[in-house]
């Protein structure tokens, strides 16, 4: 998770809506950004040619996720970092909330280093817990 976050120049939790997402929180952002709690921000679809791109999940109106993102550069839009990979959906309110990676195969496998023996089955850890590791990079 660390180098998830890491990597993402965006980490929010919110809602996916039929034209976008709603940003309930702000988990992580680098400088610079102006992303706010209660902002919505547009989704753009991953560049064509991504590897596996048939077998990924859709993002739809309704659902509550974490999402790690990265900043289109030359337009105001977001993108996963790769499709599946970095999408935790949400499941329970306040300190039992449950994150759970949206893909089993594409998934970090420890909150802070990687674990080899949980690799290839996704990872299931609380909201807090991704703050608290979000908190951690600078």
């Amino acid at each position: 998770m660390r180098q998830l976050s890491e990597t993402a120049d965006l980490v929010v939790r919110g809602e996916v809506e039929a034209a976008g997402f709603r940003v309930d929180e702000v988990l992580r952002a680098t400088s610079g950004s102006g992303v706010r709690a209660g902002a919505r921000i547009t989704l753009a679809p991953l560049p064509a040619g991504v590897p596996d791109m048939a077998h990924m999940s859709k993002l739809e109106a309704g659902q509550v996720v974490v999402l790690y993102l990265a900043q289109d550069p030359a337009a105001p839009t977001f993108r996963t970092l790769s499709g599946d990979f970095g999408v935790f959906d949400l499941s329970g309110s306040g300190a039992q909330t449950v994150a759970t990676s949206r893909s089993q195969t594409m998934a970090v496998s420890g909150l802070l280093a990687e674990d080899p023996a949980a690799s290839g089955h996704g990872l299931r850890t609380t909201l807090g817990e991704l703050r608290a590791v979000a908190a951690q990079v600078r």
